[in-house]
């Protein structure tokens, strides 16, 4: 029986269910994990067929004892999830909404009571997703025909059923995974379109999960449903919004239609990133484009972050977005900030993580080449002589870098560059050194 059901044969498993006792039907074999799997489990695997729908009815009209009807309708095993390679525990109508086999789910609900909305089913793993429901199921295959099932039937769908351990939705997923004609199903039908996931993660909208991937058709969606456009997140994504968010990834577009319906740009984050804005995000990435348009909307270009006093251009020139800084810069930031604590520049940044042409573009706007930390004493010297950058430090000197100068215990950065080794730099700085001596006895003599 299991394996006329397993193999697809329609016919040789019709016989043997007409042909089987009650007792001989309700047998079940190990699967995966060592979970057991019924007959019905099997049907709820095919898929879309009338067959399937007609071995299910003629299964479960063989099952008459009602506690062997609701264990066979209720009872969980463990399954492939199609097209993936996790594993889920779930009941019929979990695998029967996760294989896309519409005319068994309906079945199920319809005709024998099954609860639609039985949130029984998890992912097996590290971080399992846990309290997932059928409808939950069909929106992350993306299979619209089953989610239309599910939603049109008389079964009183919870369209805001959340998952147990996080507090998503159907409606957050649908918006995540870019299923636009599921979103508006789910819209039409009176989902909540600003519920908040909780856990870890908590306060990420349908919103948010769409910005962030860049689905546009679906946040213009979301918006048009009145979606809050400045509902913040907290827990490990700390104060963010929609427009960090799209600011982050460089979904211009998205960030044009989000401050077009009223994002605050200058809602800051909280936790690690304390008080980074998008303009903070789009730069630290960057997203040329995102930030020019950001600043077109009168961002602050000099915003400090509110945890290290750190601006957009701090974070542009340690990434290396040569262009962005340019940007910024014609924009009138201030190229000799420094990051409160650490009294830390963007020459520093470039020049710490090996920036050139960033660092050329600094001193070209004037940036103070000599300027040094104020927990450590160090300048961009120390910095490029340390990490080994021949060239910056080449391009510092030129620009009448102070090779003598010592940081807060006394360490020069020819003193750095044999520290780690980089004799390239130790000779440089010798031989610079030994010519300044040079013209110093001979302007003497």
């Amino acid at each position: 029986m299991h394996e006329a059901l397993a193999s697809g044969r329609y016919e040789d498993a019709s016989r043997l269910i007409a042909k089987h006792s009650e007792a001989k039907l309700m047998e079940c074999f190990e699967g995966l994990e060592g979970c057991l799997k019924s007959n019905l489990h099997l049907i709820a695997e095919m898929s879309e067929t009338e067959e399937a729908t007609e071995l299910c009815r003629q299964l479960m009209h063989k099952i008459t004892n009602a506690l062997n009807r609701e264990y066979f309708l209720n009872a969980t095993t463990v399954v492939k999830f199609p097209g993936y390679e996790f594993l889920v525990r779930g009941a019929a109508i979990h695998i029967a909404a996760s294989s896309g086999n519409t005319r068994v789910a309906r079945l199920l609900c319809e005709e024998y009571g099954v609860d639609v909305n039985c949130n029984t089913s998890e992912t097996l793993g590290e971080e399992p997703r846990k309290g997932v429901t059928p409808l939950m199921w069909a929106v992350w295959t993306g299979d619209v025909a089953v989610v239309k099932a599910l939603l049109d039937n008389h079964t009183n769908t919870n369209m805001n059923a959340r998952r147990t351990n996080d507090g998503i939705t159907a409606l957050h997923v649908a918006a995540g995974e870019g299923l636009t004609e599921i979103v508006k199903l789910l819209l039409d039908h009176h989902a909540d379109v600003n519920v908040i996931s909780t856990g870890i993660i908590t306060g990420i909208t349908a919103l948010y999960n769409a910005a962030r991937q860049g689905h546009i058709e679906i946040v213009k969606l979301l918006l048009d449903h009145h979606a809050d456009v400045n509902i913040r997140s907290t827990g490990s994504k700390s104060g963010y919004t929609a427009l960090h968010a799209a600011a982050m990834e460089g979904h211009t577009e998205i960030v044009r239609l989000l401050l077009d319906h009223h994002a605050d740009m200058n809602i800051r984050s909280t936790g690690s990133n304390a008080g980074y804005t998008a303009l903070h995000y789009a730069a630290d990435e960057g997203h040329t484009e995102t930030v020019k348009l950001l600043l077109d909307h009168h961002a602050d270009v000099n915003v400090r972050s509110t945890g290290r006093g750190i601006t957009a251009l701090h974070n542009a020139a340690g990434q290396g977005h040569t262009e962005t800084v340019k940007l910024l810069m014609d924009h009138h930031a201030d190229v000799n900030v420094r990051s409160t604590g650490r009294g830390i520049t963007a020459l520093h940044n470039a020049a710490w993580y090996g920036h050139t042409e960033t660092v050329k573009l600094l001193l070209d706007h004037h940036a103070d080449v000599n300027v040094r930390r104020t927990d450590k004493g160090s300048t961009a010297l120390h910095n490029a002589a340390w990490q080994g950058h021949t060239e910056i430090v080449k391009l510092l000197l030129v620009n009448k870098a102070d090779m003598n100068a010592c940081t807060a215990d006394g360490s020069k950065p020819i003193d750095l560059a044999q520290e780690n080794h980089h004799e390239d730099i130790v000779k440089l700085l010798e031989h610079v050194q030994y010519v300044q001596y040079e013209s110093i006895v001979t302007a003497c003599s």
